[in-house]
């Protein structure tokens, strides 16, 4: 996500690009410190794991309208189902 939003994009693509590049690194962070805290819930063990998932989900979904070249949208589609299956 980091490389599309950055490239000859407009205004809004940067936006999405920024946004999504904060939402992982506070999921970092906050992983980190209920970590580093022992703060864990399971409340937190069923939410964290299912935020990371919509997070990549989006993101894939919003590359494969794109119009990238056929290999890039093949592992996006791979990434995809792979998410189906393990859900």
């Amino acid at each position: 996500m980091f490389w599309w939003g950055r490239g000859a994009a407009g205004p809004a693509r940067r936006g999405a690009a920024v946004l999504h590049e904060l939402l992982g690194a506070t999921d970092w962070i906050d992983g980190w410190i209920a970590r580093r805290d022992n703060q864990g819930s399971e409340l937190g063990k069923i939410l964290d794991p299912t935020a990371d998932r919509v997070l990549l989900v989006s993101a894939a979904v919003a590359l494969l309208g794109e119009g990238l070249p056929a290999g890039v949208n093949v592992m996006l589609w791979i990434v995809l189902a792979r998410e189906v299956l393990i859900a």
